[in-house]
């Protein structure tokens, strides 16, 4: 069930990723991947789990879902989501995330089981849901060819008129374009020159502040050079690679450097006053408080000591 309805026509909703409980841990690309999209959409309150189970008895799969629950995306929704899911109409999308896999024919072949026994065992209709295969890699054209994936709308997003895999979507994240509502999903692409595009795009723009972990991983995903790294080094290894970069930057700094970004109420928290005032003279103290408060809680005798008759 290809996707291609523009934004103002679509109906699309609120988002919920409804999965099994998450254990926070980077162990894996698909969890590290879930991740990100669980503190990006917090704000949105968007709860994201890295993993479905599709049936009562299946094993849990590295599956995202997503379900509607009101007419049309919010905008902030909207600015976040890659194309090919922002126009989709379905109630439940699904996605496989494939980091340092290949999306061949048996990662279809999976896709496509794993959609159908979603839509028994949930009752579902075709029309009721959407599966995604998302690639940090662009799929070999011949794959692409023989299971009939064309690009026909959104560059980066292919579509099949196949019987057996139309409502399996594809989105290829070296191929999307480096804009904003793609760069979250962009920083996982396999070509470092399109991870370091997408992230000076969120810089310019300012990326929302993620936990240390997380920000660990995305700085080490950056120095990344190419795919072969990424098939050798596992998310721990490129999160402690990030984590060391991270301390070396932060040491080259002037304390002022470190702390420009810091909101004063933050630099302060946790200093007693006594201290944030020391070394400051009681005029500049003073300055700018009315009289009256200045000389509230101060005893009349006090006030008034020094002062000739």
């Amino acid at each position: 069930m290809p996707c291609h309805c523009p934004f103002e026509n679509h109906k699309s909703a609120h988002l919920l990723i409804n999965m099994i409980e998450i254990q926070y841990t980077l162990n894996s690309w698909h969890r590290a991947f879930a991740e990100m999209l669980r503190q990006l959409f917090i704000p949105l309150n968007i709860t994201v789990f890295p993993e479905l189970q599709v049936t009562g008895n299946s094993p849990e799969v590295d599956i995202m879902y997503f379900q509607r629950e009101q007419a049309i995306w919010t905008p902030e929704q909207f600015q976040k989501l890659p194309d090919g899911i922002r126009q989709c109409k379905a109630t439940y999308i699904r996605i496989e995330f494939k980091f340092t896999e290949t999306a061949n024919k048996a990662a279809f072949t999976q896709a496509l089981v794993y959609d159908y026994l979603y839509k028994r065992h949930q009752d579902l209709t075709d029309k009721d849901v959407q599966t995604f295969v998302v690639s940090a890699k662009k799929p070999r054209q011949q794959t692409r060819e023989k299971l009939g994936y064309e690009n026909e709308v959104y560059q980066g997003v292919y579509n099949s008129h196949n019987e057996f895999v139309k409502n399996i979507s594809l989105i290829s994240l070296n191929e999307l374009p480096c804009e904003r509502h793609n760069a979250y999903f962009k920083l996982f692409s396999s070509h470092k020159v399109e991870r370091e595009k997408a992230f000076k795009l969120l810089e310019s723009e300012g990326l929302p502040l993620m936990p240390e972990p997380l920000e660990s991983l995305l700085s080490g995903l950056r120095l990344l050079k190419g795919e072969e790294e990424m098939k050798e080094l596992t998310p721990e290894q490129v999160l402690e690679m990030g984590r060391m970069w991270g301390k070396r930057y932060l040491s080259m700094l002037s304390p002022e450097e470190r702390l420009a970004d810091i909101p004063l109420e933050e630099r302060l928290a946790g200093i007693p006053l006594e201290k944030r005032l020391a070394g400051i003279p009681t005029e500049k103290r003073l300055a700018g408080i009315p009289l009256k408060k200045r000389l509230a809680g101060i005893p009349t005798t006090k006030r008034l000591a020094g002062i000739p008759p």
